[in-house]
């Protein structure tokens, strides 16, 4: 790689599904002509963002790093994806039990 190549895979895109074409337009013109390594997905559908990560993988030699920021749950950035309580509400639970089970929920694989 390039010294211009490495640089860019230090820097993280913004990608938001929902703002057209043209916001889709610059991020391949960055991960292309700037060699941006990461993105990161700000809103959308569940659907969208799975066939905008499967596209932009397959046009990279370098696999990008892909990411979202949901410290309280992909809901908070997916329309699709019911919410989840914040860590404030989760810590004023007393009862372990349901904690267990909220854990055990979050971590179920989607079938």
């Amino acid at each position: 790689m390039t010294l211009e190549e490495k640089v860019g895979q230090l820097f993280v895109a913004p990608i938001c599904p929902t703002h057209g074409e043209n916001h889709l337009e610059n991020v391949h013109k960055l991960l292309n002509e700037r060699h941006i390594g990461s993105i990161i997905f700000m809103e959308g559908d569940s659907e969208k963002q799975k066939e905008l990560i499967r596209s932009l993988q397959q046009e990279q030699e370098i696999p990008l790093l892909t990411f979202q920021d949901a410290e309280w749950g992909v809901g908070m950035r997916l329309h699709d994806i019911p919410g989840l309580p914040k860590n404030l509400t989760l810590g004023a639970i007393e009862e372990i039990s349901l904690l267990q089970a909220f854990g055990r929920e979050i971590a179920r694989p989607v079938q």
